[in-house]
């Protein structure tokens, strides 16, 4: 997983990791994100966008790992709202 994002409004970042839990409405990552990240890409190993970041999740006070809606969910939403793309 590649995250490509903004963190507390910093210049461009690529931070990698891996997809550690998925279910057809999200994907959890091991890939730290903070402020500013959210809606950022969430790209494969073939630098194909899969995801849109939207959260991070907290364990003991620290950043443990982050969360985004898996494309399909997004595009599958957007078509249920009878939006035409």
């Amino acid at each position: 997983m590649i995250l490509l994002h903004h963190a507390e409004g910093a210049p461009l970042k690529m931070s990698v990791g891996r997809v550690i839990a998925s279910t057809m409405e999200t994907l959890t990552y091991d890939v730290l994100a903070v402020g500013g990240s959210t809606g950022a890409p969430c790209l494969n190993d073939q630098l194909e966008v899969v995801a849109m970041h939207e959260r991070a999740y907290r364990e003991f006070g620290y950043l443990r790992r982050g969360g985004g809606s898996p494309v399909s969910a997004i595009l599958a939403d957007i078509r249920r709202k009878g939006v035409k793309l």
